[in-house]
This record gives C-alpha cells, sequence and structure tokens, in this order.
C-alpha cells in the first residue's frame, strides 16, 4: 500500500533551513529489490525530497565507491544503511534503526516485522539540525544500572548523553 508522511513532519521539513542530504547505501534498484519494506521505505524517502525543498535524496553504491566509507571513519556502513547529512553532523541509520527486525528462532533468521522509517529519519534530522542541544549525564560506578537502552533513546530524541565516573570525573 502507500505510505504518506505525517502532517506534523511535512509541516516541520518543509521548515528546514539548511541543507540535508539523504543518502542511502545501495542503487535504488538494488534497494527496492530488498522486497515490500524496503519499496514502502523508498516511497517514504523520496516524500522527504518531494516536500522539503532543503532536503535532497541520492543512492550511493558502495561497491562502486569503495573509499567512500572513509567518510565516515567512526561507523560500520553497510548495504541499505542511510546517511542523513547535515551541515555540520550526520546520522547513521542502519537497517536494525529503521526497521523492527526480529529473530526467527526455528530457523536462525532474521525477518522484518515492521517499519519505523519515518521515526528514524525524521529523528534524524531533528538531530543534525540542532545547534544547541542539552547533554544528559549518567553516573557510573554507583549501581550496576544499565543505561544503554536509556541513552540512545534520549540520543534518537535531540539530547547529548556522556557517562560520568564519581572516581574520576569532577561533578
Amino acid at each position: 500500500g502507500s505510505v504518506d508522511l505525517p502532517d506534523e513532519t511535512i509541516d516541520y521539513i518543509k521548515k528546514l533551513d539548511q541543507d540535508i542530504r539523504l543518502i542511502v547505501l545501495c542503487d535504488e534498484k538494488t534497494y527496492r529489490e530488498g522486497g515490500e519494506y524496503y519499496i514502502q521505505a523508498d516511497s517514504l524517502l523520496h516524500k522527504y525530497e518531494d516536500n522539503a525543498s532543503h532536503i535532497s535524496l541520492e543512492f550511493m553504491d558502495l561497491a562502486e565507491n569503495p573509499t567512500y566509507t572513509s567518510m565516515y571513519p567512526d561507523e560500520d556502513l553497510a548495504q541499505y544503511g542511510i546517511i542523513v547529512q547535515g551541515k555540520n553532523d550526520y546520522r547513521y541509520l542502519s537497517t536494525m534503526d529503521y526497521f523492527d527486525v526480529q529473530v526467527d528462532y526455528t530457523s536462525y533468521s532474521y525477518y522484518i516485522a515492521g517499519s519505523k522509517v519515518e521515526e528514524a529519519v525524521t529523528s534524524a534530522i531533528l538531530n543534525v539540525t540542532l545547534d544547541d542541544k542539552p547533554t544528559v549525564s549518567f553516573i557510573s560506578g554507583i549501581s550496576d544500572q544499565d543505561y544503554s537502552a536509556f541513552m540512545t533513546y534520549l540520543g534518537n530524541n535531540g539530547f547529548d548523553t556522556n557517562e560520568l565516573s564519581p572516581a574520576i570525573d569532577d561533578i
């Protein structure tokens, strides 16, 4: 079926005042051959470009441009990934970030159970266009608490996060 961007997203991206490049890491034909969820994702990505003068969509085949990965040395770029490139910042979305990927334990294979393309891409655009991000600090070493999921959630929603150790850092 046809997929549309929510009105709030369209209103938000129309108001962008800086250029955003959505770079899909494979050629468009291969991307769409990934199946129904990829066809929907491709359609949604085109709607970002169609609805906002500052958003461009590109397809970058890593096999044909192997040196491209050197521009993002901190990332493990993979086919089907999406780079949301802003003026001064970027976010890399793997398929795990923009699809709901589940494991079939009978065959131990992965399958896509749902799409979260709009949420992932819009939050990445928000992140790369924010100038002053609030920072949330987590104090480590006090309990065995694992904050990584919460830190990821905050990072996806416009916050910078860090971990402070009372034994080492001035708090």
